[in-house]
């Protein structure tokens, strides 16, 4: 074989090759990204999920429950909170009831009632979840509280809430 020959392969070779090494960058570029994509779209985990599996516990169960609870909430007065979780902000959120009578009362006095209130309604919710966070700037809880006018019940409203801590009313 002549040198020209043997050069003109050669250089068809690389060419081939590093036909081939461009192709197998672009493919590692093109895998990496996808796999960066999918890893940087996953949501943080709330501290609450693992009471969100499923679990073992029949709906007798739970219907039993519910009706105690109900049972119970008929035999008490207004400012029993209603509590709920929300996945949206990965928090629990309460309502209660509270009447006209208490909203006529001087602010520090329905200050007081309203944390009391809310305050008792966490605590619950400490004994059963562990993770809340310590009082005081609480994203963990959320609180709102309902005047009910038993004279006008259309005039019903949200009266306060408690959030982050404190109440704050509208």
């Amino acid at each position: 074989m002549a040198p020209q020959q043997i050069s003109k392969e050669m250089g068809e070779a690389t060419r081939k090759m590093t036909k081939t090494f461009r192709l197998l960058l672009l493919l590692i570029g093109v895998l990496l990204f996808a796999v960066g994509l999918l890893l940087g779209q996953q949501v943080p985990r709330s501290k609450f999920d693992k009471y969100l599996r499923p679990n073992a516990v029949t709906r007798m169960e739970i219907g039993v429950l519910r009706a105690n609870i109900e049972a119970i909430r008929g035999f008490m007065e207004f400012g029993v909170p209603t509590i709920y979780y929300d996945p949206s902000c990965a928090c629990f959120t309460a309502s209660a009831e509270i009447t006209s009578d208490l909203m006529k009362k001087p602010l520090d006095q329905v200050r007081a009632r309203l944390t009391f209130l809310a305050l008792k309604a966490r605590g619950s919710l400490l004994n059963e979840f562990p993770e809340l966070s310590n009082p005081g700037p609480d994203r963990d809880f959320k609180m709102t509280f309902w005047e009910i006018n038993l004279d006008q019940p259309s005039a019903n409203k949200t009266v306060a809430e408690y959030v982050d801590g404190k109440i704050v009313f509208k």
